[in-house]
């Protein structure tokens, strides 16, 4: 089964500074999903094929849980699979979207709420910059007049202007030490 597809984004709520961006992870982990009583909607407005009633995602690798985003809302999550790591770099809006999304930032003080919102901002922000129709414009119109809007603005606004100033960084260094040389 080809899982890599659906998903994007790992997070380790057990590693405090680390946002594991791909290259930190294990090399396969375990596919996982939350029970029915993990659901959440935040936007009750919404019903029948527009109902975003989510429950979390998940992958695993030993003890250590990871956060994981859908990016094809219509895709079915298969739980118990092996995923297996791809290397390809990630788009600086995803990366954006680890660095101020749950679990790495608290959105709401809620996680569940939280993980919830960073899905959704996920989703707006491929339908902005990637041509995606994950949310439909009512969709988009009930959460822009919810509270929680404020949220995933922020996170849909970041990770666009990410993605169109993408930050390039040239390391350098200096040694100062009488004792070095280099041959």
């Amino acid at each position: 089964i080809v899982i890599s597809a659906v998903m994007v984004m790992f997070f380790s709520k057990t590693i405090a500074t680390s946002y594991a961006i791909p290259n930190t992870l294990p090399d396969t982990l375990t596919s996982g999903m939350g029970d029915n009583s993990e659901r959440v909607n935040l936007f009750n407005e919404l019903y029948g094929d527009e109902l975003l009633y989510l429950v979390p995602y998940y992958a695993t690798s030993g003890s250590t849980r990871y956060t994981v985003y859908c990016l094809d809302k219509e895709k079915e999550w298969a739980p118990n699979h092996t995923i297996t790591k791809d290397n390809a770099p990630l788009d600086a809006g995803y990366v954006y979207l680890i660095q101020n999304g749950y679990p790495a930032k608290s959105l709401t003080g809620n996680d569940a709420y939280d993980d919830y919102l960073t899905q959704i901002a996920v989703w707006w922000y491929q339908d902005l910059y990637e041509g995606t129709s994950n949310l439909t414009s009512n969709q988009k119109s009930v959460i822009q007049s919810s509270s929680y809007y404020r949220y995933i603005e922020s996170l849909i606004n970041g990770a666009v202007n990410a993605s169109n100033n993408p930050v390039i960084i040239n390391p350098s260094f200096s040694i100062n030490s009488s004792d070095f040389k280099l041959s």
